[in-house]
C-alpha cells in the first residue's frame, strides 16, 4: 500500500491472542525495524506470527514461525 504501515502485533499461539509491537517507527512508513520480547512465556515450543495493519485498515498476517525457550 502506498500509505504505509500503522500498526504491528505478535501472537505466540498461532492467532488465537494478539499483543501489539510497541515499538519506535513512524506511522506511514512503509519499511520498519523493530525488535520485541514476548514475556510471561514458560520453556517451550511456540509458534510465532506477525500481523501488519497499513493505514487503510488493510491487514497482513505471516506464516506461523516455530521457536523454542529454553
Amino acid at each position: 500500500d502506498e500509505k504505509g504501515l500503522s500498526s504491528i502485533a505478535y501472537s505466540v499461539d498461532n492467532g488465537n491472542h494478539w499483543f501489539p509491537i510497541d515499538s519506535d517507527f513512524t506511522q506511514g512508513t512503509k519499511e520498519v525495524k523493530f525488535s520485541f520480547f514476548p514475556v510471561g512465556l514458560f520453556d517451550g515450543k511456540y509458534n510465532l506470527k506477525l500481523k501488519a495493519k497499513d493505514i487503510n485498515g488493510n491487514e497482513k498476517t505471516t506464516k506461523a514461525q516455530p521457536f523454542v525457550i529454553d
